[in-house]
């Protein structure tokens, strides 16, 4: 499970995850030292400033999805293999049906530890996993419902416990050096508004409506639940830094509902950051908020990376494979590479890049079967020294990509020379720079790390 988190995304974390050319960071004047640096953005607030200022200086994060649709692995009986966490809808699963994967969740090699571990060794600063996908089963211990977590065999309190995980990595603050490995990973939930199980959420789905009609649902009763849910979430036991909001393009979830929901997110956890999915004003897949007067701190590009940035703050959201949910038969992976490319990218125009990966139905991670076979190896942690932000910074001043003039860019883009190096296997031509081979981009991680820690 570790191995190949590692193998994969180790480089991209080093090479340039925190601070090339983002908000909240700049370069040091010649000592190749970071000063720690508020960004402000024009017509904010002091509380929101004070509120991004951690978020728009992690620039990487972990994406978790993970829930019951683990179980099949992406494959129902008469149905193929090409499904993934929205499974009960592309197979066309009755209620009934799916509420027997219930009994058959049981993922015992879980460790809360381990995967924060992961996230640290590959450079992330934040994690983000699925309180509820659009299924509607919660990973954790909900007042509100049977549907979760404690109704399974394995009656862990899974939100709970990676929290408690991130909790013990220390706090997230902007500025802040620290090293690889050793960084405070900050925890967040990913809670869809869409809910294929509550008997009030409207519309149903089309294929089902003969057999479970919409007579007798009250959305209104379904908009209690969800905010009672995430009053839960906010509790002290939980403490999440972002609520990453989504499933809120059916018709039923209004502009006003969405408004109504933001002001509720505010009353009861007024220093949790939530994205422009808990509105209407989200661009589809573009994922930029259009137009004037949504709800939402940051904008969330999927599988996409927008070609100048944008201009307030935003996170691409990414597969490493085809899938968002574990799929059993999807191989197709990105390479170190590909990966490295991408931050770069995203750092570069100003965003943040939160990765997914899909755990199995037994704890494991979705990429924890192969290990990277089709660039690289494994890379030690031992391997790591320096400091994260010093890197950063030594990185994108020898490829002239980031900061300059000592001030913070937002929302630009810039060709990232030392990216397309690593990915494409040319030589680097700044001194004490390693060359990126086809076949040895893992390896070539400590030279990186020896010319940025000096």
């Amino acid at each position: 499970m570790r191995t190949t988190i590692l193998t994969v995304l180790a480089v991209s974390g080093l090479a340039v995850g925190f601070g090339c050319g983002g908000p909240g960071s700049r370069a040091g004047q010649g000592d190749g030292q970071t000063a720690a640096v508020t960004t402000v953005v024009a017509g904010e607030t002091a509380e929101q400033t004070e509120r991004m200022a951690w978020w728009r200086d992690a620039r990487f994060g972990m994406f978790i999805h993970w829930g019951l649709y683990a179980v099949p692995a992406g494959a129902w009986p008469g149905k193929g293999t090409g499904h993934a966490e929205w499974i009960r809808d592309t197979a066309q699963i009755p209620v009934g049906e799916y509420e027997k994967l219930l009994g058959q969740f049981n993922p015992t090699k879980f460790q809360a530890s381990e995967f924060v571990r992961i996230a640290q060794d590959a450079g992330m600063r934040y994690m983000v996993i699925t309180s509820k996908h659009h299924d509607g089963f919660c990973l954790f211990d909900s007042a509100q419902t049977d549907w979760d977590i404690m109704s399974t065999p394995f009656k862990r309190d899974i939100i709970a416990e990676l929290s408690a995980a991130c909790r013990q990595t220390g706090t997230v603050r902007a500025g802040e050096k620290v090293g690889v490995g050793s960084q405070a990973v900050r925890f967040a939930v990913y809670h869809s508004i869409m809910d294929w199980h509550h008997p009030d959420y409207l519309p149903r789905r089309p294929w089902e409506k003969a057999n479970r009609p919409e007579a007798g649902a009250d959305f209104e009763r379904f908009n209690a639940y969800l905010k009672a849910q995430l009053l839960e979430l906010a509790q002290p036991k939980y403490d999440p830094g972002i609520v990453w909001f989504d499933g809120e393009w059916e018709q039923t979830w209004t502009h006003e509902r969405g408004q109504d929901l933001a002001r509720h997110m505010r009353k009861i956890a007024p220093k949790v950051i939530f994205n422009n999915r808990i509105d209407k004003g989200r661009n589809g897949m573009e994922g930029n908020t259009t137009g004037s007067g949504f709800a939402g701190d940051y904008d969330t590009p999927e599988q996409t990376i927008p070609t100048a940035g944008l201009p307030g703050d935003w996170e691409t959201c990414m597969t490493m494979n085809n899938h968002w949910g574990y799929n059993a038969s999807d191989k197709d992976f990105k390479t170190s590479g590909e990966l490295i490319s991408k931050l770069c990218e995203i750092a570069s125009g100003g965003g943040n890049f939160l990765l997914n990966v899909g755990a199995d139905g037994r704890g494991a991670d979705s990429a924890g079967e192969r290990a990277d076979s089709r660039r690289g190896g494994p890379v030690d942690a031992g391997q790591r020294r320096g400091d994260l932000r010093n890197g950063a910074v030594a990185v994108c001043r020898d490829s002239g990509v980031g900061p300059r003039d000592g001030q913070a860019r937002r929302g630009r883009h810039d060709p990232v020379p030392a990216c397309d190096q690593a990915a494409g296997g040319r030589e680097a031509d700044a001194a004490g720079r390693a060359e990126y081979t086809e076949g040895g981009v893992a390896a070539a991680e400590p030279a990186v790390i020896d010319a940025a820690a000096g």
